[in-house]
């Protein structure tokens, strides 16, 4: 590496931390830590999007663009260096950009594994004459987590003072329970029977965890084929090729 490729790869990562986010990236709106969850500051109740949560945080992206970038710059001669790093650094970010990381996976799983049952409370709390609002808030207090989180900030957004159509209408953007969300928001504003909503959704979600776990069963049986090859490969060279070999040189010195 020599001076000038040095002196570009210090140029590049001094660019990488002007760009580097910082602390105002978040005031986007005003958060708080009460029982319900999230809350914005004015405005109908809009919760973040997945998509940010689902990745793998700007930073961690742009410290590996500026890891392949400067690989590239120092192991490729100029001028070439320059073009192909930057090419490096841009793949990096987004192929980093692409990556679940494995508590958002883990999130999503508890989810969709606990919402068939979450709804079907929430049906038999309807069905025993309570509004949605009070069914929201009393299967708050009694759903597994993460599930329980969701409707606490439903509860919370229908506390201050939003529709109910405002507050479900929040999670929309939930991967599990956003369109469970947008029905229940849809059926706020057209008076549309709640309990028939929920009843259709608990079989979807049914069917769902039914696949969901099904293809993990599945994932499980193609995973383990690995571990079986490593285990037994070498006995089988062991015991039947390494004696045929052995015999065939004998032989052949003999």
């Amino acid at each position: 590496m020599n001076g000038w490729q040095f002196a570009a790869a210090l140029a590049f990562l001094a660019a990488m931390l002007c760009l580097w986010p910082g602390a105002d990236a978040n005031r986007l709106g005003v958060t708080g830590s009460g029982s319900g969850g999230t809350l914005h500051s004015w405005g109908p109740p809009a919760r973040a999007p997945e998509s940010r949560s689902a990745t793998l945080s700007s930073r961690v992206r742009l410290l590996g663009a500026c890891a392949g970038a400067l690989a590239v710059l120092v192991a490729l001669p100029a001028p070439w260096s320059i073009p192909l790093g930057l090419v490096a650094g841009l793949v990096a970010h987004l192929v980093l950009g692409r990556i679940e990381p494995r508590a958002v996976r883990r999130r999503k799983e508890q989810l969709l594994l606990q919402q068939p049952e979450v709804l079907d409370l929430l049906t038999a709390s309807l069905d025993a004459g309570a509004a949605l609002r009070t069914a929201t808030a009393n299967i708050a207090r009694i759903a597994p987590q993460p599930s329980a989180q969701l409707l606490q900030e439903v509860d919370a957004h229908l506390r201050v003072g939003f529709s109910e159509a405002q507050a479900w209408r929040s999670l929309g953007e939930e991967s599990v329970w956003g369109d469970v969300a947008r029905d229940l928001a849809r059926s706020a504003e057209t008076g549309e029977p709640v309990a028939k909503i929920l009843r259709s959704r608990a079989q979807r979600a049914r069917q769902r965890r039914h696949n969901h776990l099904t293809a993990r069963a599945r994932a499980v049986g193609v995973q383990a084929v690995g571990p079986m090859m490593v285990c037994f490969l070498p006995a089988f060279i062991l015991v039947g090729v390494v004696p045929i070999i052995a015999a065939t040189v004998s032989r052949f010195l003999s």
